[in-house]
């Protein structure tokens, strides 16, 4: 029982917004890989509510594109998407609580994640 919670829980994580069951996820805490080929809908509201496999939304609008914030390649843009920081240390864009985000226990492939919390 408490298995099958579990998968329930892993599979209500991999789903957007747009309700699309995202098939790809990485290790990366903030994991932006999910963002473009897990999003089917051609609006801004569905991308930033994106979430990556620990409920982290780091995905950014620009362009007509649902991308990673990281994909974001100046300061105005970055700083103008809800999900997004300009980081001046690293002079990149990055999901706005960077700090804070966590990697799940195993990527797509089922290989563990380290750093996995």
């Amino acid at each position: 029982m408490m298995q099958t919670l579990s998968y329930i829980a892993a599979l209500a994580m991999a789903h957007g917004h747009n309700g699309t069951h995202c098939p790809t996820w990485g290790c990366a805490p903030s994991d932006y890989s999910m963002c473009s080929p897990c999003y089917t809908h051609n609006n801004n509201t569905g991308c930033v509510d994106l979430a990556d496999r620990t409920g982290d939304r780091v995905c950014a609008w620009l362009g007509g594109n649902c991308i990673g914030c990281n994909g974001v390649s100046n300061v105005s843009d970055c700083n103008s998407q809800p999900n997004c920081q300009w980081s001046t240390a690293d002079n990149d864009c990055k999901f706005i609580n960077h700090s804070w985000a966590t990697s799940p226990t195993h990527d797509q492939h089922g290989t563990p994640c380290s750093a996995g919390s």
